[in-house]
């Protein structure tokens, strides 16, 4: 259900309304989007859209790829009738299988007619993780400066929270600074012990290539845990 809930715009109209049938080239504002993985690899098209705006509906000829496997047609694009009878966007969507952890680059071909177009994640289902200092277990000194390196290197961070969890003594990190992969940040005064440094991580898998679309956004957002000791 929430995946696709991901699928239809967040704005809606005032009266429904068939959606537009148009080759891809002439959707305005075209971008390729890859949620976070579930069951199954997806690929949405979105397009620009503003209140009493148009829906689109993709050629029937429209294909997708993910590196060379084909993906099925979950929909070609729609309006959509809420319980409370507004409208609101169904975006052009395609499934295929989970992609291996292990994958480093994931191309993501998409044709219709002439039309060509390709993006190239990095990482795209790695697992991710974090290194405090270096390390995948780190004693520390409270008040020391950390460096947590997030994992993989190429992953775009667009919000980052971090919190220092032990017992009754735990902390929430405002102060941080996030330059590329890595977080800055000055460690609480804490009382010497085991704690369990806390990180979430949002933002989006990195881009090698991204070919005709306005834009290409492969989306993950992770919570990560990791064992510390305070000296």
């Amino acid at each position: 259900m929430k995946k696709r809930m991901l699928l239809l715009a967040l704005a809606v109209t005032a009266c429904g309304r068939e959606p537009l049938h148009r080759e891809l080239r002439d959707i305005p504002g075209l971008r390729l989007f890859v949620p976070q993985a579930s069951e199954e690899e997806s690929a949405v098209l979105h397009f620009d859209w503003s209140m009493g705006g148009d829906c689109y509906r993709v050629p029937s000829d429209t294909r997708v790829t993910i590196n060379g496997e084909a993906t099925r047609v979950w929909s070609r694009g729609d309006t959509h009738l809420s319980f409370d009878g507004a409208f609101s966007c169904e975006y052009p969507s395609f499934d295929g299988p989970p992609r291996p952890a292990d994958e480093p680059r994931t191309e993501f071909l998409v044709t219709e007619g002439r039309t060509r177009m390709r993006a190239v994640f990095q990482a795209l289902r790695a697992p991710r993780r974090i290194r405090v200092n270096g390390q995948e277990q780190a004693t520390l000194r409270g008040g020391a400066m950390v460096d947590i390196e997030w994992l993989p290197a190429t992953d775009q961070l667009e919000k980052v929270e971090v919190k220092v969890m032990g017992g009754t003594d735990s902390r929430q990190v405002d102060a941080f600074q996030v330059d590329g992969n890595h977080i800055r940040m000055t460690l609480p005064t804490l009382k010497a012990g085991s704690y369990v440094l806390r990180v979430y991580g949002q933002g989006g898998a990195g881009v090698e290539a991204c070919e005709g679309f306005n834009s290409c956004h492969a989306e993950f957002y992770k919570w990560i845990e990791v064992p510390i000791v305070i000296e």
